[in-house]
């Protein structure tokens, strides 16, 4: 009955244990990058790319930095030479840095005249990696395929 007892308590800690590693590692700030493309109405013709932050941890985030740099795998295929990273400038409606609360997101909008120019290259919104500086780390994101953004600023029907 003893070793019974003494395997259940065993068992009981084990799952306590794993229950507080994935507490632990869940508590900070888990910040999730994602880039689309946009389409302006107004202008059918400019393309931009929106990078979005989320914080969907439980503590809050500063994000320092915003940028887009064009993937490895763009470059091995010969459409630009040289690298290429694009930070977010003073162009933008809002200050960096910019706190995130858990549950907020941050949506920053690249449409540098510069970045039609690389379009004319042949580079795709999908070929640039978004990242995003929080605290001391950068964190790269993935481009949304399936995403896509209309924007219906000054529009009036």
């Amino acid at each position: 009955m003893t070793t019974v007892i003494a395997w259940l308590a065993l068992g009981v800690s084990i799952v306590s244990l794993t229950w507080n590693i994935f507490s632990w590692i869940h508590s900070g700030a888990r910040v999730s990058v994602r880039s689309a493309e946009e389409f302006v109405f107004q202008q059918p013709s400019k393309r931009r790319i929106v990078v979005v932050a989320t914080n969907a941890g439980r503590l809050a985030t500063t994000v320092h930095e915003v940028g887009l740099k064009l993937s490895a795998t763009s470059s091995k295929s010969g459409k630009l030479i040289g690298p290429v990273v694009i930070k977010a400038g003073p162009a933008e409606r809002y200050e960096l840095p910019v706190r995130l609360e858990p549950g907020d997101e941050l949506l920053v909008k690249f449409d540098d005249p510069g970045l039609a120019d690389i379009f004319d290259y042949g580079i795709e919104p999908s070929d640039f990696v978004p990242s995003v500086r929080a605290g001391r780390k950068w964190i790269n994101g993935r481009f949304s395929v399936g995403e896509q953004r209309v924007d219906f600023t000054n529009w009036t029907p």
